[in-house]
């Protein structure tokens, strides 16, 4: 499936499937869906990294916005 990375159109390479760190109730799932994380508040990776760019364009692909409060550093010391 194509998709549309700000303005760059890309092929999959690969499909898997996205983790998430969660909190209960939502941590006594196995699985869940993106409805149901795009009502969640996210912390996340900073705007414009391909962590966060990779999960925005998941998101939009299936027509949903996510909410994100906080964000993370892409590095760790």
């Amino acid at each position: 499936m194509p998709l549309d990375l700000g303005g760059q159109v890309q092929e999959a390479a690969a499909q898997g499937e996205l983790g998430a760190v969660v909190a209960p109730p939502l941590a006594r799932r196995t699985r869940t869906g993106l409805r149901c994380l795009a009502q969640k508040t996210f912390v996340d990776f900073p705007k414009g990294s391909a962590a966060r760019r990779q999960r925005e364009a998941v998101f939009a692909a299936a027509g949903l916005t996510t909410d994100v409060a906080f964000e993370g550093c892409c590095h760790v010391d």
